[in-house]
């Protein structure tokens, strides 16, 4: 039994080096810039810091990250980390090549390293690290005791003191197991909310200032959750709302202008599995987003929380993050044990629940009946696409599209040409149809000018919403 174990494991040790092989030699192919690092330890924890500095003659700007260590039975530490990142201007040079380490080209002076800046000694594993976003040099931490720990890193030296002394600035009490869930409120400084595996969630104001030595008491103790707390997370547009989930697979939303802290505001029963994670977005104040270890992300509009309005299936295992862009109000990340960081595009999966347009471009007469009949019905990527068309008072299914090489019927010429932000043109010999986004649709017609495929081209564009 033992040794059948030890050939699986085996086995999928060589499956994941195989696959991280052909990710790495492919990833020219697929990224702008990937930069990987070895760390001397694992971290649970990252997160980018806010500041950004471009020094001046370079090609390249630094960034910082929040970082700890995971060690075995040595000292842990709180790591902030400098990494350089080539400006939008830097030139690529082809010529920084690597066969051994399956490294392909590189940017002017850039090293690809990551350089710890500031370690600071840390109780135990850093079980998740978060800076505050009003004051990015205060940063709270998790620990495998109870207690939450908050340090100001520009008052500690950037080497730890080898003695091995935790000496945070603040330390929150109020929980009585470890977790992981941290949350700072965007909107009121120093309100920080925490989540533990006591089944409960904590909320600290370290405004309020010590009661004694650097011991501050919990504000307010949220006790709805009747598993272990996973997550916890701010509203990012409202300053008094935030969810938490929970091993229980309930999604709650918390108000705490409330008058109770045991009976959330609303309560969802949103997976069939724990719920590791949540977030919300930060450009609608409606919509959130949950991850679960029944391997799907969900998402959710709070005006009607009875249903989901989305669920992702592609991960392969537990799901412990979901993280939204802080660019773009369509596109989700989620990450999970299965080893894949997912990027979801909402605009390309979304077409029951989201605005869909849909423009023919063509002359009179090669637009003919198609303009008043053309429809389609489905969209997704990666999905069946149909196109339909009415002929004659007939309904004839002219083609299903799975990415694959078209085969089309010798008196139809339907092609899929392009799928361009957002959108996707289809092609016939003298006109074309745009469907996505209304953003998308524009740019999509930018495209078509460009390309200027007919000097007859924008004679007659016909355009509805469905």
């Amino acid at each position: 039994m033992a040794s059948k174990e030890m050939f699986e494991d085996t086995v999928e040790e060589r499956v994941i080096n195989e696959e991280y092989k052909i990710w790495k030699k492919n990833t020219p192919f697929l990224y702008d810039l990937v930069m990987t690092h070895a760390l001397q330890w694992p971290s649970l924890t990252v997160q980018w810091l806010p500041e950004v500095t471009k020094p001046e003659g370079k090609d390249y700007a630094l960034h910082w990250l929040v970082l700890g260590t995971h060690t075995s039975d040595e000292q842990n530490h709180l790591v902030v980390a400098r990494v350089h990142i080539p400006n939008d201007d830097a030139q690529f040079d082809a010529s920084h090549c690597d066969s051994e380490k399956g490294e392909f080209g590189g940017f002017g002076s850039v090293t690809g390293k990551i350089e710890c800046e500031i370690k600071i000694n840390h109780e135990g594993e850093v079980n998740r690290a978060r800076y505050m976003p009003q004051n990015p040099h205060i940063i709270a931490t998790k620990t495998p005791s109870s207690d939450v720990l908050v340090f100001d890193y520009t008052k500690h030296p950037a080497k730890p003191d080898p003695s091995g002394e935790c000496n945070p600035d603040l330390r929150l009490r109020g929980h009585q197991k470890e977790g992981y869930g941290l949350s700072w409120n965007s909107n009121l400084s120093g309100h920080l909310l925490s989540a533990s595996d006591d089944h409960t969630v904590c909320l600290w104001d370290i405004n309020a200032g010590p009661k004694e030595g650097k011991i501050v008491d919990a504000k307010a103790i949220f006790t709805g959750h009747s598993a272990v707390v996973e997550d916890v997370a701010w509203h990012l547009l409202h300053e008094s709302l935030f969810g938490s989930v929970a091993d229980d697979q309930k999604l709650m939303i918390w108000d705490t202008r409330s008058n109770t802290t045991s009976k959330p505001s609303h309560l969802v029963d949103a997976h069939t599995a724990e719920v590791n994670c949540l977030s919300f977005n930060p450009y609608s104040e409606f919509i959130l987003a949950t991850g679960s270890a029944d391997k799907t992300v969900a998402l959710w509009d709070l005006r009607n929380l009875k249903l989901k309005l989305h669920t992702f299936e592609s991960h392969k295992d537990e799901i412990f993050q979901v993280h939204w862009s802080p660019h773009n109000e369509t596109i989700l990340a989620s990450s999970g044990t299965d080893r894949r960081l997912n990027v979801w595009d909402l605009s390309l999966f979304m077409e029951d629940t989201l605005p869909r347009y849909q423009i023919l471009v063509g002359t009179p007469m090669s637009l003919g009946s198609f303009a008043r009949c053309l429809r389609i019905t489905s969209c997704r990527y990666g999905k069946w696409l149909k196109i339909f068309t009415m002929m004659k008072s007939q309904m004839s299914q002219h083609r299903n599209w799975r990415g694959k090489d078209l085969k089309p019927k010798v008196q139809e010429t339907f092609l899929l040409n392009v799928m361009l932000h957002k959108c996707l043109i289809y092609q016939a010999p003298k006109w074309h149809c745009i469907v996505g986004s209304l953003s998308g649709v524009a740019y999509g017609v930018l495209y078509l000018l460009i390309l200027a495929l007919s000097g007859e081209l924008l004679r007659t564009v016909s355009y509805c919403s469905f």
